[in-house]
């Protein structure tokens, strides 16, 4: 099965096929059930669901899997800060040289939206999440697509009482921060689940959708590709229906 394919055959893969699209999940090695590692966490979820083992690549600084029939190369940064997740992307870049920022795919954390609101474009979002903030300048370019996923606000979410981490430190400046590190409480963990994640893996494809139709595939990959393949799942109500109200598109 081509999603089974082991590390070595996964690469020798990659560098046959052109125009590989990306999907990258901001996080932090450290704290990888964290909020601010939700983008990751999707990606897990997102290669459990295709069926792609992710395996750590020391030489891009990251854990990659890579899903043949719709040419997705799956990506957690293998980094101690979201801030040094370009340092991944700058690896993957040279390593990977067909990697286009128009053909990639962002899934990060929204702190500025509440849980369970996405949103999804092709810009902008930069300035209050500096992981995002610094891939844009790897990218040279603002022109590649993102998903962010709403986490809620400390100063907005009066439930928050922080694990011991938060009282480390007291300092009102620091809340964010430590917010951000903080693991979902599992009551939260169970909302994304049923509420979050099938309507992220929507507009994942839809990216990917999208992309197809601006970007030159092989006649391969034209035959490959099956736009009835939905992360979702192909039954169920109208993707559009289910999203309506919830995702912010710029």
């Amino acid at each position: 099965s081509f999603a089974r394919l082991g590390m070595m055959q996964a690469l020798q893969r990659i560098a046959l096929r052109r125009n590989p699209i990306m999907v990258f999940g901001i996080g932090n090695l450290t704290y990888p059930y964290s909020r601010v590692s939700v983008g990751s966490y999707m990606v897990d979820l997102l290669a459990k669901r295709l069926g792609v083992p992710l395996q750590a690549h020391r030489t891009t600084s990251s854990v990659i899997g890579y899903y043949e029939p719709e040419n997705l190369l799956l990506v957690k940064p293998d980094t101690y800060l979201v801030q040094n997740n370009r340092e991944s992307l700058r690896r993957l870049s040279k390593h990977f040289d067909l990697i286009e920022p128009q053909n990639s795919i962002v899934l990060y954390h929204e702190s500025l939206m509440k849980l369970g609101e996405i949103y999804s474009g092709r810009a902008g979002r930069t300035k209050h999440n500096e992981a995002l903030k610094k891939l844009q300048e790897e990218f040279d370019t603002e022109d590649f697509y993102r998903i962010g996923v709403g986490i809620d606000n400390p100063v907005e979410n009066t439930r928050f009482r922080g694990t011991p981490i938060t009282h480390m430190h007291q300092t009102a400046e620091h809340l964010e921060a430590f917010y951000l590190l903080n693991k979902f409480p599992p009551q939260q963990i169970e909302f994304l689940h049923k509420n979050v994640v099938d309507r992220v893996f929507t507009e994942v494809d839809r990216s990917i959708a999208t992309i197809r139709q601006h970007s030159p595939l092989s006649s391969a990959d034209q035959k490959e590709h099956d736009p009835r393949m939905h992360y979702h799942g192909t039954s169920g109500p109208d993707p559009a229906s289910v999203i309506r109200g919830s995702v912010h598109v710029k």
